[in-house]
């Protein structure tokens, strides 16, 4: 007896090491809803007179909040199940309210892009047969806006699992961030009007698959769930740029490379690739790019092997250049180190030793800045070859990204959620690892990570000056107030149906769930 006594409390110690607290209630002042939305409610936004959801299946719904005596009163004004009368399927997942222009962004994933007046009546939309060609395939399957302008600016994920073909240099099975701006349009455009529009995107950089979730915040910054790896952070430019891939044989042939502490370089191939032999006697090519502190004078323990398994003989040239078959050097050049070789073997595999060597590791970025320009009329000039003057490089212009992430990091779990504001990463994460905040400066150093709300599984997160709102699904809503900008409270658990979204606005908790839209006025 005394034996199963025993097992049945450490199983309950066990198990509650993982399940959520029960925390002190938030006083509600009223509850209202939930506001029938006819299907599952997926994502909202509020601005100060209208909640908009999206509606799953059930396309989207428009709310006034106040009645016309100013009452938090809200009514259905508008349902638009119908977007497209010519296609069967109307699901909106996303939705955002744009507040300059006054539109409303409709996302129909992997399809269009509705951009609908604020009442909800229809203007135009973006994908399906309208610019797929000029926006690689238009299969979205996430946007964001920039808040900033007097246009509208979106940021997307295109999904090169449903565009294939219109991939360009991306990889197949992967997505890639786009974006651009759509402006000088009337409240009422005519089809001469939005046929003259610009609706061209600006690529950025191609992620993998895995990359899901954008949100883009004031301080313009662009971040980047990818699944279990944890989260990008882009930073975005204000003038054009033009950048250079930093490329080289290992990272063009798919080779897995690891720098271990003690500065041994290793690398291999993915699948039966090699590094093909030199066809240019006088020819020398990058290997690899590496950061350390100084040009090595030795290279020790060089070990390259072909493809038929047979040891190459290759020594290291402290030189500034080759004069004989199978040599290393190593050039430095804009604060990267660059491993030049020639051979008359294709290489299969090899590693080397840096010795008496701290701080080697892999380049961090993968482009480099190569100039920057005041006009548009440049972009010929960087994107052109040497034979034309230029510099064949990738032109991003003013209010696009860095191409180069100023911060990534990992996570527990998966991500499911993405926010920012004032450098604060907000991170909601799945099987129960609850909210990771990251704080970063200017540069994308880290100046605190904490967590929050473990034992929780975040679908989605949204953030005031003093107000943090997690939407928990079966365990509804929690809520944290901020202090001193680093501390964040717990204040207490609102009980709603399964909940997938969240905004906040005037102490006002809009929920989205999966019977409609909640509202929460607390204390």
């Amino acid at each position: 007896m005394n034996k199963k006594y025993i097992l049945i409390v450490i199983n309950i110690l066990v198990f509650s090491c993982r399940m959520p607290s029960d925390p002190e209630g938030v006083e509600v002042v009223r509850h209202i809803g939930p506001l029938n939305t006819y299907g599952e409610c997926l994502d909202l936004d509020v601005n100060d007179s209208i909640i908009v959801a999206a509606a799953n299946f059930n396309g989207f719904m428009v709310f006034d909040i106040y009645d016309s005596l100013g009452r938090l009163n809200p009514k259905q004004k508008y349902n638009g199940a119908d977007l497209d009368p010519s296609v069967g399927n109307n699901q909106i997942s996303k939705i955002r309210i744009s507040e300059s222009p006054e539109l409303l962004v409709l996302m129909d994933k992997y399809d269009k892009i509705y951009i609908n007046r604020l009442d909800g009546s229809p203007m135009y939309y973006l994908g399906g047969d309208v610019n797929i060609e000029d926006c690689y395939g238009a299969a979205w399957s996430d946007f964001t806006l920039d808040p900033k302008g007097s246009f509208l600016r979106m940021f997307n994920l295109v999904d090169h699992n449903m565009a294939t073909e219109y991939a360009g240099e991306a990889d197949q099975y992967s997505k890639t961030i786009i974006w651009q701006n759509l402006e000088n349009f009337s409240h009422f455009p005519s089809s001469e009007e939005i046929s003259s529009m610009d609706k061209a995107c600006e690529y950025v950089v191609n992620e993998i698959d895995e990359a899901k979730h954008l949100h883009f915040s004031d301080d313009g910054l662009l971040s980047l769930g990818v699944g279990e790896l944890g989260v990008k952070v882009y930073k975005q430019i204000n003038q054009n740029q033009c950048y250079k891939k930093i490329s080289s044989e290992s990272v063009d042939n798919a080779f897995y490379i690891d720098v271990s502490s003690d500065g041994v370089v290793s690398a291999w191939p993915w699948s039966d690739r090699s590094i093909k032999a030199n066809t240019d006697i006088n020819s020398e090519r990058v290997l690899m790019v590496l950061e350390m502190d100084a040009v090595p004078s030795e290279l020790i323990n060089i070990e390259f092997y072909s493809s038929d398994g047979n040891l190459i003989e290759m020594d290291y040239k402290n030189e500034s250049s080759l004069d004989g078959e199978n040599q290393l050097r190593i050039e430095k050049n804009d604060d990267m180190f660059y491993v030049y070789f020639r051979t008359q073997s294709d290489i299969a595999r090899f590693q080397f030793t840096i010795p008496n060597m701290n701080n080697v590791s892999l380049i961090s970025d993968h482009y480099k800045n190569v100039e920057a320009f005041s006009t548009s009329d440049d972009r010929s000039k960087c994107e052109d070859g040497s034979a034309l003057g230029g510099y064949g490089g990738i032109y991003e212009p003013d209010g696009g990204l860095d191409l180069n992430p100023i911060i990534e990091f990992d996570v527990l779990g998966e991500v499911n959620s993405v926010y920012s504001q004032n450098h604060l990463i907000l991170t909601g994460l799945s099987n129960s690892n609850g909210l990771l905040l990251t704080k970063i400066n200017t540069d994308g150093d880290i100046l605190y990570q904490k967590s929050i709300a473990e034992g929780y599984s975040v679908n989605d997160v949204y953030a005031t000056d003093t107000l943090i709102g997690l939407a928990v699904g079966h365990d509804g809503v929690l809520i944290y107030s901020i202090e001193d900008g680093n501390s964040f409270i717990l204040e207490g658990r609102l009980a709603s149906n399964y909940a997938n979204a969240i905004k906040i606005k005037n102490r006002n908790i809009y929920v989205g769930t999966e019977n409609g839209v909640e509202i929460f006025v607390i204390n």
